[in-house]
C-alpha cells in the first residue's frame, strides 16, 4: 500500500498499491482487484490504525489547507485588509498587499462581491485563514480578481477532481470551446467564455461529469454538444 496517498484525493479506478497484509480491512469506496487496492469512487483516501482503509467522499464544508487554490467573494473592507467568503465558518483575510507588486499607491481596488482567485498561506483551524493573490514566487500565475464570467458551486470532490494534473476532461472541453476557467478546491468553479450560451453549456458539461472517469465523461460531453449545436 502506498502510504503517500493517504489524505490525498483519488479518482475512480486508480490503483493505490498492493495488498501487503491479510489483515487489511477495506472500507467504503475501495475494492480488491488482482491483489491490488483500487478506488471505486473519487474522494479522500483515509486510514485508521491498525489496518483500515476507506474513501471519504462525504465532506461538505471546506477546511482551508495551506497552499490550496480557492475562489472567494469580497464581503468587507477592514483597515488594510479585505474579508473574503470562502464558504468556511470563518472568513479569510486578504491583505491589500497580497498581490504582485502591490504598494499603498498601486494595488487593486476591490469592491464588495468582487470575486478573487487566491491561495491559502496560513490556516490553523481557529483563526481567520490568510490568503494572497499570487504564487510562492509572488507572481500572478492566474491568481487575482476574476472579472466577468460566471461562478458556480459544486461538490468538493468535483473541484478537487479538476485540479488533479492527470485529469484530462477540461482539456477535452477546451477542444470544443474556448473558455477561461479557475477552479477553487473549496467547491467553486469560475467560467468565462464567449457567450452566455457557451458558459451554460460548459457549466452543464462540468457538472454532469461528476463521478465519471475520462471515457464516460467524454461521451456525456459529446452528447451535450451534439444536442446544443
Amino acid at each position: 500500500m502506498n502510504s503517500e496517498l493517504i489524505g490525498t484525493f483519488v479518482l475512480p479506478d486508480e490503483k493505490l498499491g498492493e495488498m501487503n497484509s491479510n489483515s487489511m480491512k477495506v472500507g467504503n469506496g475501495l475494492v480488491i482487484s488482482n491483489g491490488s487496492l483500487v478506488s471505486s469512487k473519487c474522494g479522500i483516501l483515509r486510514f485508521k490504525k491498525p489496518d483500515k482503509y476507506w474513501i471519504d467522499n462525504n465532506q461538505k464544508r471546506y477546511t482551508p489547507i495551506v497552499g490550496q487554490p480557492v475562489i472567494g467573494f469580497i464581503t468587507q473592507k477592514v483597515g488594510t485588509e479585505y474579508l473574503v467568503d470562502l464558504g468556511t465558518n470563518i472568513p479569510a483575510v486578504l491583505s491589500f498587499f497580497g498581490f504582485p507588486g502591490a504598494t499603498k499607491k498601486n494595488r487593486p481596488q476591490l469592491k464588495i462581491n468582487d470575486t478573487v482567485y487566491a491561495r491559502i498561506i496560513a490556516s490553523n483551524g481557529t483563526e481567520e485563514p490568510q490568503i494572497v493573490c499570487m504564487d510562492k514566487n509572488e507572481r500572478a500565475s492566474g491568481f487575482g480578481q476574476l472579472e466577468g464570467g460566471y461562478c458556480f458551486k459544486c461538490s468538493l470532490n468535483l473541484s478537487r477532481k479538476f485540479l488533479q494534473p492527470r485529469n484530462k476532461i477540461l482539456s477535452y472541453l477546451g477542444k470544443k470551446l474556448k473558455f477561461e476557467i479557475a477552479v477553487g478546491v473549496n467547491g467553486r468553479i469560475w467560467i468565462n467564455s464567449g457567450s452566455v450560451q457557451d458558459t451554460i453549456l460548459i457549466t452543464n458539461a462540468i457538472q454532469r461529469t461528476e463521478g465519471l472517469t475520462e471515457k464516460p465523461a467524454r461521451k456525456v460531453i459529446n452528447m451535450l454538444f451534439d444536442n446544443m449545436m
